[in-house]
């Protein structure tokens, strides 16, 4: 087996469900610790995992462009999203209801899409290169991305439910310290 990449928690944290760089996505029982179902069907690693607020129905993405859905009552993917025309970087339920998952890619762009019908919302151009993450707030009012572009862009739907253009808000610089040196990112 390969190393773990990606972890998310079900709600009331009695389980987990780790993606890993060997295309396989496992759920754990945390108060047994004891390994309970496997997510088999990606072709590349897993990058990215995510838990709905329902408790049972789980994203997984990753370097095969595609986004499965999972539901863990029925133990299988009840439908694979091609969501992307590079790996996927992340994959988020919204907050709230989790009716609404954001999957984030190298190829530029964080897309909406809905849970009950598995149709794409909406593409949202974040980026000048690869976004690196995403996050959705409840009812997919608020998006936030984070790219390799140094860049955090922030996309809020107005009454109408239309996206104007990103918000695009400077990243707060990232410090690391050796010793005396300082290295901004």
């Amino acid at each position: 087996s390969r190393a773990v990449y990606a972890l998310a928690f079900q709600c009331d944290v009695s389980w987990s469900v780790s993606g890993r760089l060997d295309a396989v996505g496992w759920v754990w029982d945390l108060r047994t610790g004891r390994h309970i179902h496997t997510l088999t069907g990606h072709i590349k690693p897993i990058l990215a995992v995510d838990v709905a607020e329902d408790g049972y129905t789980v994203a997984t993405a990753g370097e095969d462009h595609t986004c499965r859905l999972w539901d863990l009552r029925q133990r299988r993917c009840i439908y694979t999203l091609p969501a992307h025309s590079s790996l996927i970087s992340a994959a988020c339920f919204e907050t709230k209801q989790g009716e609404t998952l954001l999957t984030a890619s190298f190829d530029g762009t964080s897309r909406l899409w809905s849970t009950s019908t598995y149709t794409r919302l909406n593409t949202l151009e974040t980026h000048n290169g690869e976004v690196a993450t995403g996050a959705v707030a409840a009812e997919a009012a608020l998006v936030v991305s984070a790219g390799f572009d140094k860049s955090l862009k922030r996309w809020c739907a107005d009454r109408e439910g239309e996206w104007p253009n990103a918000l695009r808000c400077p990243v707060l610089a990232w410090v690391a310290r050796r010793g005396n040196r300082t290295q901004r990112f």
